[in-house]
């Protein structure tokens, strides 16, 4: 989560973090470079992924519309920034961990990401030891 904030800090993206009702999802405004993301989540291991998400969301310059709600959905722009944030939490999860321990569940269960997007996670996760091996 840390490493998440400072990477928004760093690109001057406002991060307002605060308890709401359990249901009420995060969201970005990507035009305004600022996410707000509800520290009540009815499934707190899912915050760090929403946060990822949000940043994917400005990252990949989804401007559009004023405000993004969290949605976990496989189409447009949440697929694209679904994808984003697996890609910035791979890393974590991988560092240190040799090819063998690697698991698709594992990794999605440690952030609550949804099972629809276990096909994302095996391609990204797939691009990454292709990287990881060929340096090695």
């Amino acid at each position: 989560m840390t490493y998440l904030l400072n990477l928004a800090f760093d690109n001057g993206i406002a991060v307002k973090i605060e308890r709401v009702h359990s249901h009420t999802p995060s969201a970005a405004n990507v035009k305004q470079k600022r996410i707000f993301i509800n520290s009540n989540w009815y499934r707190p291991e899912g915050i760090i992924f929403q946060l990822a998400h949000e940043l994917g969301h400005i990252f990949c310059k989804h401007g559009d519309l004023d405000v993004l709600y969290f949605s976990p959905s496989k189409r447009g722009i949440e697929l694209e920034a679904n994808r984003y944030a697996i890609k910035l939490l791979l890393p974590f999860y991988l560092d240190g961990k040799e090819p063998y321990y690697v698991n698709v569940e594992q990794f999605m269960d440690c952030f609550s990401i949804p099972m629809h997007l276990e096909n994302i996670v095996e391609q990204e996760m797939r691009k990454k030891y292709v990287k990881i091996i060929s340096i090695s």
